[in-house]
């Protein structure tokens, strides 16, 4: 599996605004946009400023959906699914099926039930961080637009938790929030 990390600093303004980074710590993509209104979209970008991947939100509900494209053409659908309890996005033409635990903050996206990709969310004191592995490179910045959308779909009581150490694939460290729910008042 190869990996990419994605950083977005607390003191950005905007809805999101991330940098994707190598191993080597060399900058590949940026991620701007925003999320919460019909045609609100985040798009991914080359370091060229190169549109790669743009997502664009076309139903308000608690299952929404939205368009994918690639290089400004039509790929696909990112849906939101509940059932039984369990909350789950699916890409349709490219049959991916995403679930994971929102509480340790931990995603795999599967294709034919075989994983392709993994996505583990941290925050720091430096802001918010995705450790992403991928075995299908092509996609890698697929992956990163994906690991935005479900960051916001997060539940809110998941957001702000402490922090835990976890080892990640060939002995590399991250950190990781240990989710505890918000206490009642």
């Amino acid at each position: 599996m190869e990996h990419l990390y994605m950083h977005q600093p607390h003191h950005k303004r905007s809805d999101y605004d991330y940098k994707v980074y190598n191993y080597e710590r060399d900058v590949l993509y940026l991620i701007k946009g925003r999320w919460g209104r019909l045609e609100d979209r985040v798009i991914l970008y080359d370091l060229h400023g190169e549109e790669i991947y743009r997502a664009t939100q076309v139903l308000l509900s608690i299952l929404p959906k939205f368009e994918l494209s690639f290089e400004r053409e039509f790929i696909g659908n990112i849906n939101k699914h509940i059932r039984f309890k369990q909350i789950y996005f699916t890409v349709s033409h490219l049959d991916w099926v995403i679930r994971g635990n929102y509480e340790k903050k931990e995603y795999s996206i599967t294709k034919h039930g075989k994983k392709i990709a993994g996505i583990q969310k941290s925050t720091a004191s430096k802001g918010n961080y995705f450790f992403i592995s991928y075995s299908e490179p092509e996609y890698k910045g697929l992956y990163c637009l994906l690991a935005t959308l479900l960051d916001h779909y997060a539940p809110d009581y998941l957001k702000n938790t402490p922090m835990r150490l976890v080892r990640g694939e060939e002995n590399h460290s991250f950190l990781f929030f240990k989710s505890q729910p918000k206490k009642k008042r």
